[in-house]
């Protein structure tokens, strides 16, 4: 880094020969030979030209070219809200409809003016190991795992600056040990911060109290967030289906003020350090081995770093006032 310094410099700095020299760099640099440019992107430029003009039927039908060309689910998703948009000219309840599909693909679009409908969630079909292993099939080699899961630790932490991202990583932690994930009140405005299904219709409901740093006590606000998440799952899912509330918190000790539910428990802060550990080692161990596309490898690795579904409450949650 003491090398790179006086180059930075230069740069920030804006020196006169720094800049000249990028500019003939830039000026005298070789054509370009077998560029790409998304047709997705070339799609969208031209539906916006057709509507500048009042052409909102051309507009149309070329972001739903766009749509039908796209596989990957946010993305679809995204393209979806640009084809109501464009549809709302002509057609509003058609739009809002529109809306509501795309809302289903990618949840962090907009929400339609009539109110989202909550779609139950389900564990993986292929088992904790097997999904886990596909949602590693995006990972070509085992250094861009353990960078990812490296980032995805970096926002596991207390702080009252990065909630919205700790509940954002529970999310995809979640999906990354193959549970079903879910952040319901994030997505239609009701239930947990989180929603883990575990398999066998068993639930975590999670509320993440990760901002609450000062606190001496877990608040009766705090305490009613999580009893009101627990009715919520109660009303959502029949009797078959049961669930832990879990709640992430600094403090495991209630004020007297509040009524907490007598099952929830606890993830204190040496909780959610044996939890970030055990993630750690678990993804070093899969890159190491170059197992992390192998359901059978990944499922031993789950097991022994007690990451399992029935081992991962007991690793890092402890019950009400335990010290």
């Amino acid at each position: 880094m003491k090398e790179l310094e006086p180059i930075l410099d230069l740069c920030l700095e804006q020196d006169d020969q720094w800049v000249e020299a990028g500019r003939n760099a830039v000026v005298n640099a070789p054509a370009m030979v077998g560029g790409h440019i998304d047709p997705n992107v070339v799609l969208l430029r031209e539906a916006f030209d057709a509507a500048r003009i009042g052409r909102y039927d051309v507009a149309v039908t070329k972001v739903q070219d766009a749509v039908a060309a796209t596989t990957e689910r946010l993305a679809k998703g995204y393209l979806k809200q640009q084809l109501g948009e464009y549809t709302n000219f002509s057609n509003a309840a058609s739009a809002q409809e529109i809306q509501l599909s795309a809302l289903s693909l990618n949840p962090r679009l907009l929400k339609p003016l009539a109110g989202v409908t909550y779609s139950k969630l389900s564990a993986p079909a292929s088992g904790q190991a097997g999904s886990s292993a596909q949602f590693m099939t995006r990972f070509l080699e085992g250094n861009d795992l353990v960078i990812w899961v490296n980032g995805l630790l970096d926002d596991l932490r207390w702080g009252e600056e990065v909630t919205n991202r700790f509940e954002a990583a529970v999310r995809d932690l979640g999906s990354f040990l193959g549970f079903g994930s879910q952040r319901p009140e994030d997505e239609v405005g009701r239930g947990p911060d989180n929603l883990w299904a575990l398999g066998e219709l068993r639930y975590l409901v999670i509320e993440c109290k990760s901002g609450a740093t000062g606190a001496d006590k877990i608040s009766k606000k705090d305490t009613n967030q999580l009893n009101g998440s627990i009715v919520w799952f109660s009303k959502e899912y029949d009797s078959s289906c049961t669930a832990i509330p879990l709640m992430v918190h600094p403090k495991t000790v209630f004020e007297n003020a509040a009524s907490p539910h007598e099952d929830i428990r606890i993830v204190q802060d040496s909780g959610l350090q044996a939890l970030r550990s055990a993630v750690r080692a678990f993804s070093v161990a899969l890159a190491t081995s170059g197992g992390f596309r192998d359901a059978k490898e990944v499922e031993r690795q789950l097991d022994h770093h007690r990451l399992s579904a029935e081992a991962i409450v007991g690793l890092c949650t402890v019950a009400q006032g335990a010290k």
